[in-house]
């Protein structure tokens, strides 16, 4: 049937939580990210005039929180479809303010795995997401990912 994307993984992985690992947020961690994409918020850089916000300290970019589990797949994935993957997008959801210091853990699920047929062809897209909980046991972002194996 033409349009009809054929694939095939293991769906135990679907709800399934993972741990993502442990982070130390450090000032070092949070100052190569602000200068890699050029951002100037005081809340971030800890320079300018006084931050004024949620914290008196410098705090990280939310976004930081996506260079920890960028690259986390579901070992037990399993997919079969023959394609070349990309990212496909990122939602994040700031909960509290992550400062310097602070040990993250992340808890990443499978949210879904679906076909599609698009312009340029066959797709499957995997979509995750990770909660970010602190030394304290506090959520403090919930980030979410979309990635795309395209033939």
């Amino acid at each position: 049937m033409e349009g009809q994307v054929t694939f095939r993984f293991n769906e135990a992985v679907l709800g399934k939580e993972y741990d993502g690992g442990t982070y130390t947020v450090t000032r070092q961690a949070i100052r190569n990210y602000v200068e890699a994409i050029g951002e100037t918020n005081p809340l971030y850089t800890g320079q300018g005039p006084e931050p004024r916000g949620p914290c008196p300290d410098v705090i990280a970019p939310p976004p930081l929180l996506i260079t920890f589990i960028d690259d986390w797949e579901p070992p037990d994935l399993d997919l079969k479809f023959d394609g070349t993957l990309y990212l496909a997008g990122y939602w994040i959801e700031p909960l509290e303010p992550v400062r310097v210091g602070d040990e993250l853990r992340a808890t990443i699920r499978v949210v879904d795995v679906y076909p599609k047929t698009g312009r340029s062809g066959p797709m499957v897209f995997l979509v995750k997401e990770a909660v970010f909980t602190d030394q304290m046991g506090r959520q403090v972002a919930r980030v979410g990912s979309s990635s795309v194996w395209r033939k």
